[in-house]
């Protein structure tokens, strides 16, 4: 052997030894790279922890809240009192907000079987060695936010703004306030109100003991006339009060003087600030099919310094963090199998210089593959969707317009993802599940894996851990992450970052000394003009149902499945439940985020399309005037807005002669508004007639 290629066979020898070696260090440290404690219950959790005061994990079980502290020790526990003159049983409850000031936490908790935007609440100040110092009921929980600031602790609800003191003494109350207030370090409040009985929106000012500083008509701020429809939210940071419109941004100092404004045309909403204090807005741009999304990056001088693009779906699939951008995108595979799981790829983008800064894949780890049941079912699946023998407790007219998901035999490819981010680290929630369907208990096998993922700012893995179920919740505080699983665990874990670079380090030699990758190709559609008619019509009319893609293009029922089927596995077609339980089919996956999908979902239903429309032109009071407008039965009236309402997709508020008046959610405003718009001027497209 000639001496060269000796030499280069020690070389190599020596950098697989040096990283073996390297690799095992790291991996003999994995137990304490991360210091970690768990606790498990029986319980099946939803949500019901809060991090406090030197890093204590509070949690409750019935009404007996737990204190646990940072190694995982018990420090308290302390029975929640029942709210004088309630109606609503308070021996099973959960947080619903909470708040810290001092050494005393306040939380705003609930009943568990609560319906989301009604009913009553509790407010119980607890200091941090579980003594209960005071309780207050909240009689409505109607658009609560709960706010700590200045020694002071602020409840917005029901259109109001009460003040209370650290002692539980209310200290002054302010109405008619019409979205949640922005409340200052100062302690000083701004908040919206309707003028009566010229009408105008009005930017109010409050001191922290509650006289009105100044107050600004929004009309007048040159952005237009303002209508309830056209105020998103407000906002305050460093002395100055942002207001955000639905075609622009405002920015007024503390005395009320207007600094500047950004008109853009377009809906525009807070997406967050960076430690420079820039601002960041999203902004939904109409298009000829739906929104397209940008971000824009702001000096608090309002000057401009970035544009970026943004796909359909950032809401849900993405994070902003310090101007970096973190986006998720699953990498669904096509005829999948019952161990095929998915995986998960994590990009950071810097929105201000422009880029793609790093991409990692992230692999759910090895599957467990179980026969599927009710606890099982509720485990594994984060929408707990599936109910054995569903049509048993429906009358007859519900089982007829009950329509289940499509009985056709294959596997089922899901994820399910979130992302937070903490000073240091990128924390991912990341879950992924293959099921056999039609889904039958006691037969349909479900393969699963997942669990939590860190990597540091530079895309670095540092940490990870499954999970036997999936996580509900996590928050990250001083360096620590906290998270809450379905199946009763609460843990924590404080991740090493240095010894997660030596871990990439290892990971880079390793990559360097393999030979070869592995790749999958995907299978093509084979060509089928009855399939292509299909897919040309989901592309054109998003949101039909089979029934609807039968009947539009003359085909039998039992062929539309079919393709159904073939367009699903090879990834072209997404599919979306309705409240009414008809499934909806969409473009790809990345084509829809999950808003527009319940917003076509929505305007499809013909009587709720008409009861949106009216809506969004701000005539709905009663529901008697609303089944009269709409020559509808009044029942039926009820039961869509409790349905809207429930879903949080339009709010109830009440004017100052008492009468209601209902306005659609900032979140679904965008969207509905051009999905109505649609309808309007294409209804051959976007008419749907709901089955009575």
């Amino acid at each position: 052997m000639k001496r060269d290629k000796v030499f280069s066979v020690i070389i190599i020898a020596l950098l697989l030894f040096l990283s073996v070696t390297l690799g095992m260090t790291v991996l003999s440290e994995n137990e304490i790279k991360a210091s970690e404690w768990s606790l498990n219950t029986s319980l099946q959790r939803t949500d019901t922890m809060y991090v406090g005061n030197n890093d204590t994990f509070i949690t409750i079980d019935g009404n007996l809240m737990y204190a646990i502290g940072a190694n995982g020790e018990l420090k308290w526990n302390l029975r929640l009192p029942e709210p004088e003159g309630g109606l609503a049983d308070f021996s099973d409850v959960s947080i619903y907000q909470a708040a810290t000031i001092g050494d005393c936490t306040y939380f705003l908790i609930r009943p568990k079987d609560l319906v989301l935007w009604q009913g009553e609440g509790e407010i119980v100040a607890i200091s941090s060695e579980g003594q209960l110092l005071w309780s207050k009921p909240c009689y409505t929980l109607y658009n609560a936010q709960l706010y700590a600031a200045n020694h002071t602790i602020y409840l917005y609800n029901t259109h109001d703004i009460t003040a209370i003191d650290q002692d539980g003494t209310t200290l002054w109350k302010v109405g008619s306030i019409f979205y949640p207030q922005a409340v200052a370090e100062s302690g000083d409040i701004y908040a919206i109100q309707y003028q009566y009985p010229d009408g105008g929106w009005i930017l109010q000012a409050y001191t922290s003991d509650g006289r009105i500083a100044w107050n600004r008509n929004l009309s007048e701020l040159g952005m237009g006339t303002v209508y309830s429809t056209s105020i998103y939210s407000i906002n305050s940071r460093n002395s100055m009060v942002y207001v955000f419109l639905n075609n622009g941004v405002a920015a007024l100092d503390s005395a009320g003087n207007l600094a500047w404004t950004k008109s853009y045309g377009v809906s525009t909403f807070l997406m967050g600030f960076d430690s420079a204090d820039r601002i960041y807005l999203g902004q939904a741009y109409p298009s000829d099919r739906d929104y397209y999304y940008k971000i824009r990056a702001l000096t608090p001088n309002g000057n401009e310094l970035a544009v970026r693009d943004l796909s359909s779906s950032y809401y849900f699939n993405s994070l902003l963090s310090n101007g970096t951008l973190y986006e998720m995108t699953p990498g669904r595979t096509p005829d999948a199998g019952l161990d095929d799981l998915s995986t998960l790829t994590l990009s950071a983008y810097d929105v201000i210089e422009g880029g793609r800064l790093w991409d990692q894949e992230i692999s759910p780890g090895h599957g467990r593959t179980v026969t599927l049941d009710g606890k099982s079912a509720s485990m594994i699946f984060p929408w707990y969707q599936f109910e054995p023998d569903f049509t048993a407790n429906l009358s007859v007219d519900e089982i007829e317009t009950y329509s289940p998901a499509p009985d056709y035999p294959g596997v089922k490819n899901l994820t399910y993802q979130q992302i937070l981010a903490g000073d240091q680290i990128v924390y991912v929630n990341f879950w992924a599940f293959n099921y056999e369907t039609p889904v039958v208990y006691g037969e349909s096998k479900c393969t699963y894996a997942g669990g939590l993922y860190a990597y540091d700012r530079e895309g670095n893995l540092l940490w990870k851990k499954q999970t036997d179920s999936y996580v509900i919740k996590m928050t990250e505080q001083n360096g620590t992450v906290y998270y809450e699983t379905r199946d009763g665990g609460f843990s924590a874990a404080t991740v090493n970052v240095s010894a997660g670079l030596i871990a990439a380090t290892v990971y880079l030699i390793l990559r360097f000394l393999a030979a070869g990758t592995v790749t999958r190709a995907r299978t093509k559609l084979d060509s089928n003009s009855n399939r292509n008619a299909l897919l040309k019509l989901i592309y054109e009319t998003p949101g039909l149902t089979q029934h609807d893609l039968a009947r539009k293009l003359g085909m039998n029922l039992g062929t539309v499945r079919y393709h159904l089927l073939v367009l699903k596995l090879n990834h072209k077609i997404s599919e979306h439940t309705d409240a009414t339980k008809f499934v909806r089919y969409f473009k790809n996956s990345h084509s829809y985020s999950e808003d527009e999908k319940r917003a076509i979902a929505l305007v499809r239903r013909e009587p709720m399309r008409r009861l949106l429309a009216l809506i969004a032109e701000g005539r709905c009071s009663s529901n008697i005037e609303i089944a009269q407008e709409l020559d509808m039965p009044q029942s039926a009236v009820s039961k869509y807005l409790r349905e809207l309402q429930d879903g949080g997709v339009i709010m109830k508020n009440p004017l100052k002669d008492g009468r209601p008046i209902y306005t659609i959610n900032e979140r679904y405003r965008p969207t509905l508004n051009s999905y109505l718009r649609a309808a309007e001027y294409a209804p051959d497209h976007m008419a749907y007639r709901e089955m009575a």
